[in-house]
């Protein structure tokens, strides 16, 4: 049963990164299109440090960054998780794996949200 749960969460989360990835690709590669969702300041590239720091500074963008984050973490190591699993024969040595890829997850997201946290909140950018 726990099994089950954690996969119907890792294909969910794969659907939430289809969503979030095409909102972002669309953003970043067809600005005129999706101006709505990442609004660029006038005569700017997506990816000129200006409109970088303007899209970090947006209360839209940093919600869906942290959504992001977890999302990503999650159905990527649990990816990694069972390619691991599938290959180890020992139970013992899967329960360590785990834990590692558990213990990796949590230090990338606190990275990955005080990164996040900090130029949102960093106004002097």
């Amino acid at each position: 049963m726990k099994d089950s749960i954690r996969w119907i969460i890792h294909i969910t989360c794969g659907g939430i990164l289809i969503v979030l990835l095409g909102l972002h690709m669309g953003a970043m590669h067809l600005p005129d299109i999706f101006k709505f969702f990442y609004p660029l300041p006038e005569g700017s590239d997506p990816v000129q440090w200006s409109a970088v720091i303007s899209r970090a500074k947006d209360v839209t963008t940093y919600a869906l960054y942290m959504i992001f984050l977890p999302v990503a973490l999650y159905h990527g190591l649990y990816g990694l998780w069972n390619v691991i699993a599938e290959a180890l024969s020992s139970r013992k040595l899967d329960k360590i794996v785990g834990w590692v890829i558990v213990l990796a997850g949590i230090a990338l997201y606190i990275y990955g949200a005080y990164t996040t946290t900090v130029s949102f909140i960093n106004k002097g950018m």
